[in-house]
């Protein structure tokens, strides 16, 4: 059996609108679907892990094992540490509070014309798309962003789940 991958699971809309999914039990449900090494970060629904298989099989036995152990249904995106590493090298808004630039990943390419869609949101947020991602510096903060709120409609029909800089770098540091 081959040694396996390295991925960060991000999973979309957890814990929020009663949707509890607690580290421990994230953590058992990557142990169920059979991934090593597995640890949680935060309570936001962060869990790295070592797996066997494509992005799209061990993505699937994710999603499978929590829907399983926690009774609804949670998207998970993954990126490997080359990914994110990538990522933080291209930060668009190195000036940014690393609790306010928030990294969207999406599950596939943007939308056609996402940028103007983002742009056209009342706020004082910076934007950038690019591939898979759409980073957003909340200047003004998440709380009171108009952006933030709209976002999950403006990418669809991709998924979409975020993180800030500070928790993308504690990720690639457990990768």
């Amino acid at each position: 059996m081959s040694e396996g991958k390295r991925w960060a699971g991000l999973l979309r809309a957890v814990n929020v609108g009663g949707r509890t999914l607690k580290s421990a039990a994230l953590k058992k449900s990557a142990l169920d679907a059979g991934f090593t090494d597995v640890t949680t970060l935060l309570a936001w629904g962060n869990v790295v892990f070592t797996a066997t298989g494509t992005e799209q099989r061990v993505r699937k036995r994710l999603e499978q094992a929590i829907a399983a152990d926690a009774g609804f249904t949670v998207e998970v995106l993954l990126r490997s540490k080359t990914q994110l590493q990538k990522l933080l090298d291209a930060n668009p808004f190195p000036d940014g509070d690393g609790a306010h630039v928030v990294i969207n990943f999406l599950d596939g390419a943007a939308p056609a014309g996402l940028a103007d869609r983002l742009a056209q949101v009342p706020g004082n947020e910076r934007l950038k798309v690019a591939g898979h991602e759409v980073w957003v510096d909340f200047v003004d903060g998440i709380g009171r962003s108009k952006l933030a709120a709209k976002l999950p409609a403006l990418v669809r029909p991709r998924l979409v789940t975020g993180r800030n800089l500070n928790t993308l770098r504690r990720l690639v540091e457990l990768l």
